[in-house]
């Protein structure tokens, strides 16, 4: 494994998903240490941005905060003067938003499910084909999502955090998104539906149309005690269904692909991405903020009982 340890790493936020990018550096054999408002958590540890950037230097930088802290922390970065390669946590923010003026050398967003190999096998499957329909769903109990945690207490379950499945499953919009292109016209039906203690939205339909694709949904929700997350996608002399959970591509009724994959791995890659191509391959900025419009879309979409269309 290549030796990254004179890249030094600075984590904001050391939630759930902060600690899995720090496992997943310190594996890599990088210098990392953390922003975090809670004490003693971690040996190099510091309790804001602009204290960590002057005593750290760090060349890289993790934003795996609460999805609504993200803009306030780009701002900090950039005030606090940092210039290097930064990875924000998806979905870039809660809520549609300009970014903020900074001076990063790279900035992408992580969502790191562009680098299963799954992911990629489908797209090579469909490359020179015209989609007819496609059709993805994922669901997960939210109670089950972090069994250590009381479900009622994580940002999921808020709101006003930047919680619901829209955000939190955003993933599954930038897939579709890859499989479909972007959408021309979508309409949608969703908001919180269930018992859950929670007041985030936890199950949404999306009905999208596209300039390659007739008729593509997406069913989203915190609802599925069977953990799932699988795509189908018919052309005119195939159908391919992708099973991310169990790393299976089917064409017709044959399985033409299958990989293990752990439950690092594609962070690996991305990192990887990051610290050694320049992020190639990995989510844009703009296509963040793609995600985010037609997050609001739906949103709106499903509030009006109307379509709406993507100019």
């Amino acid at each position: 494994m290549t030796d990254h340890s004179s890249n030094r790493v600075l984590i904001v936020g050391y939630g759930s998903i902060g600690q899995r990018h720090l496992e997943v550096l310190t594996d890599l054999g990088c210098a990392v240490a953390v922003v975090s408002r809670r004490p003693g958590v971690f040996e190099r540890q510091y309790a804001n941005i602009g204290s960590a950037l002057i005593d750290w230097m760090p060349q890289y930088c993790v934003i795996a905060s609460r999805t609504s802290e993200h803009a306030n922390d780009i701002n900090a970065l950039a005030t606090a003067g940092f210039t290097g390669k930064l990875l924000i946590e998806k979905p870039i923010f809660d809520e549609e938003r300009p970014v903020p003026a900074h001076q990063a050398s790279l900035v992408r967003v992580a969502f790191n499910l562009r680098c299963h190999p799954l992911m990629q096998a489908l797209l090579d499957v469909l490359k020179g084909h015209e989609i007819r329909a496609a059709h993805g769903y994922v669901g997960q109990y939210l109670p089950n999502w972090r069994p250590n945690q009381d479900y009622r207490k994580s940002y999921s379950a808020s709101a006003n955090e930047g919680g619901g499945v829209l955000l939190d499953l955003s993933h599954d919009i930038d897939i579709i998104a890859q499989i479909i292109g972007d959408w021309t016209a979508l309409t949608a039906l969703g908001g919180k539906v269930s018992g859950l203690e929670i007041t985030s939205d936890d199950c949404f339909g999306l009905l999208f149309q596209s300039q390659t694709c007739p008729i593509a949904t997406l069913n989203m929700n915190y609802l599925d005690h069977r953990a799932r997350r699988e795509y189908l996608v018919h052309c005119d002399s195939f159908s391919l269904k992708a099973d991310f959970i169990a790393g299976t591509l089917e064409r017709n009724d044959h399985i033409i692909f299958q990989q293990t994959v752990a439950r690092n791995d594609t962070y690996f890659r991305m990192h990887m991405d990051m610290l050694q191509r320049d992020g190639e391959g990995l989510c844009t900025v703009n296509d963040g903020l793609r995600i985010l419009a037609t997050i609001a879309a739906a949103r709106k979409a499903a509030q009006c009982k109307v379509w709406k269309t993507n100019a």
